[in-house]
């Protein structure tokens, strides 16, 4: 088992993305910083969902799990 940091993305307040895991920190707020930094999202009904992302740490089985660089 080894530590990593999983990228979660959220539309409003729903998660929409569970399965990006970084083995460095950096790699993983990089891409977090690039979300973030999106214009929010137009909905149907004419209003907008904000998209956020932020990494956490997770304990995965890396022979099981595809872990990025």
């Amino acid at each position: 088992m080894t530590t990593v940091f999983l990228l979660t993305v959220m539309l409003g307040n729903t998660v929409v993305n569970r399965d990006l895991y970084f083995e460095n920190i950096n790699n993983c707020l990089y891409f977090a910083e690039r979300i973030n930094a999106q214009p929010n999202v137009p909905r149907r009904d004419g209003e907008t969902d904000r998209i956020t992302a932020y990494c956490l740490p997770k304990t995965v089985d890396t022979s099981k799990t595809k872990v990025h660089k």
